[in-house]
């Protein structure tokens, strides 16, 4: 799906994944209970603070997982699935009425297959023979 891997493109620049800021101009990064409180923030957009959320959650559990099951305070990876299911959800009644809609609504639907994608590029990454391979041809 062209959205997720738009999604590894974006974030492979930090400021795209810390991008969302408070009333004070500071990135809102420490976790994604603090994304969370960004959707009650007066002067963000909430169809972006909700997006981002989604995509901030995809993520991380398709690329990250074994670091999300530390989060034990917020419940692990099932916690992350629950909320970008739920924003992406949230951006689809958003935008009922225009074309993205369908989008969103697909990636609620079928985020464990998103997940289970990254998840295979994941170890394809980091395969020792993948990287062997880059290594040579890159000149």
């Amino acid at each position: 799906m062209a959205y997720v891997s738009d999604i590894l493109v974006d974030f492979a620049h930090v400021n795209n994944l810390y991008c969302l800021r408070d009333e004070a101009g500071q990135e809102i990064k420490k976790s994604l209970s603090m994304l969370m409180e960004a959707e009650e923030m007066a002067h963000l957009n909430p169809r972006e603070v909700r997006k981002h959320i989604g995509d901030y959650c995809l993520f991380f559990t398709g690329l990250y997982p074994d670091g999300l099951e530390r989060e034990q305070r917020l419940g692990g990876a099932r916690f992350f699935v629950s909320q970008d299911k739920r924003a992406y959800h949230k951006v689809s009644e958003m935008d009922a009425l225009r074309p993205p809609a369908s989008l969103f609504r697909k990636l609620s639907d079928v985020f464990e297959d998103c997940v289970r994608g990254l998840n295979v590029e994941r170890e394809f990454l980091t395969d020792p023979f993948y990287q062997y391979l880059l290594h040579q041809m890159s000149w």
